[in-house]
């Protein structure tokens, strides 16, 4: 399902972030230069992303000197029963052996 990004500018405007700071983008094909940032920050978003490794290597491309990531970790929250349902269903969805991301 696409992201809206209107909601996220709604959040920052309301927030008083301004108009001139806030880009839309992919994270996939940032446009940026290579070593644009200091350091690239996620919170959140990488379980939402079909192909995580490409938006993580395009945040290592544009950092120059670190990248952070802050997301959900299926395989550390819940009992073991709720762990691996979600990691069922996640295989099922991405159609791919999760642990290894092959």
């Amino acid at each position: 399902m696409p992201v809206n990004n209107n909601d996220g500018h709604f959040f920052a405007f309301s927030s008083g972030v301004p108009a001139s700071v806030l880009l839309n983008g992919d994270g996939m094909n940032v446009q940026f230069e290579d070593s644009s940032f200091d350091m690239v920050c996620e919170f959140g978003m990488l379980h939402h992303v079909r192909y995580p490794e490409k938006v993580i290597s395009e945040m290592l491309r544009v950092a120059s000197k670190a990248i952070y990531i802050s997301d959900c970790n299926n395989f550390g929250s819940g009992s073991l029963l709720s762990r691996s349902a979600k990691q069922f269903i996640t295989a099922l969805v991405c159609g791919k052996h999760v642990i290894g991301l092959k």
